[in-house]
This record gives C-alpha cells, structure tokens and sequence, in this order.
C-alpha cells in the first residue's frame, strides 16, 4: 500500500469538492439526507457556490421550521427558481430584494376562448404586474403553437385572443397584447420575457409583435395563450 506525507489532496480541498459533487444532486427536497451524511456535505449544502446555475423546483415544497425557510438564501444565483405555495408564508423572503415573487392568476389564470368555431385557446394571466424581465419554464412540452407576451392587467382574454388572430374588430385590441409566437417548445426550456422581445434559453431572441411593453408602461401582466393548454410554470426573478 502506498502511503504519502502531509495532507493528502482530497482533505485540502475538499470543500470545493464537495461543493461540486453535490452540484448534481442537491435540491430542496433532498437538503435533510444531505446535512445528515456528514458536516462536509451539510456545510457544502449551506454554500451559495453549492447551488450556482442549478435549477430549483419548489412546487412540492413544504419547508417546516424557520432553518427550512431560509433556504431560498441560496439560490441567489440559481438558473432559475420555480415558486410553491410556500413562498407567500416566508416572510424573509417576501421582504427580500434578491427576488421577484409572481403567479397566475387564481385557477392558473385560465380563460377557455373558442375563436368563431375554430380552435380553442387557453389564456393564461399573471395575477399582478411583474418587474421586468420575467421568467418561467416550460413543465410540459408542446408541438402548438403558444403566445407569449404582455398583456394590460385587465385586459380582456377575448381582445387577447383577437390580437393574436390579427382582428380589429374589437375595441382597442390592438393595445391588449403584444407577444411573440413559439412552436415546438420542449420540456425544461427557460423564457425570459422583457419589454420588448422574448428569450429562449441562451439561444435565440424573438421581438414581440404589436405595441411594446415600453409603450404600453405600467400595469402589465405576462400572458400566455395556447390551443393544448401548454403547461408553463412561473419563475422568480432574480435580481443581481
């Protein structure tokens, strides 16, 4: 067997190597075996580093105690954080200025359209203005096409629908939403939405159509329209 003198590579650093290692293990839910392995892992846990550019899901969470409800404080530069229940019982984290808490509106945010006997489309609102940019994730893929854009808080999901088919039939339509058309979305992809285009992932930007968020200035939800009903889950933002 061979033996070396001094400290051996893995003892020096091994914090970063922990850190690393739990890199692709760790998440919310998984944080009580980790702190129980040994203090290395729980430590590398606690470590802000630990969690950078991971994706966190918390709508299952159901944090018990005042050290669960402190988690978010690592996730300062997660990829993304999707939101749970939870989040508007943190106090902590309703107080914070490193994020951005939004949700659909109650029922999801859901509006059934049948468009003159043509397709149904399902419209999705944010249920209060969002600070800009906006983020969400894709929970289930569709081969659809799905809207994205800003809508004016009380914007009728009718007018929304009509700006979408291009009528201008209806009052003032045109100024209910502007958004940018997406196809073949996959499960897992991240948009950012801004005031005037749409990101997808970190590969390509789409321009939103009709007025801009700009112009339309405050009082402005996301919105979402689709035929399938395509699943999309809202993400903190994260302010930097």
């Amino acid at each position: 067997m061979l033996h070396f003198r001094g400290t051996s590579l893995f003892a020096a650093d091994a914090s970063a190597l922990w850190e690393l290692i739990l890199k692709f293990i760790v998440s919310p839910e998984e944080m009580t075996t980790l702190c129980a392995i040994s203090r290395a892992a729980a430590k590398a846990s606690w470590t802000p580093a630990t969690w950078d550019g991971n994706c966190v899901n918390t709508t299952r969470l159901k944090p018990r105690g005042s050290l669960a409800m402190r988690h978010h404080q690592l996730w300062k530069r997660a990829r993304y954080v999707v939101g749970g229940r939870w989040q508007y019982r943190c106090i902590s984290l309703l107080l914070s200025r490193k994020f951005g808490l939004w949700r659909w509106a109650k029922g999801g945010g859901s509006s059934v359209i049948v468009a003159g006997g043509g397709p149904t489309y399902t419209v999705q609102m944010a249920r209060a203005p969002v600070t800009l940019p906006a983020s969400m994730i894709i929970e289930h893929g569709s081969a659809e096409k799905v809207y994205v854009g800003l809508a004016r808080e009380q914007a009728d999901p009718l007018a929304i629908v009509a700006c979408i088919l291009g009528s201008k039939k209806r009052k003032r339509c045109e100024n209910a939403f502007c958004f940018a058309e997406l196809g073949d979305l996959e499960e897992g992809q991240l948009l950012r939405l801004g005031a005037e285009s749409l990101q997808v992932d970190d590969n390509w930007q789409v321009p939103l159509v009709g007025r801009s968020g700009k112009k339309m200035r405050r009082g402005v939800v996301p919105a979402v329209v689709s035929v399938t009903g395509c699943s999309i889950l809202p993400c903190w933002s994260l302010v930097t």
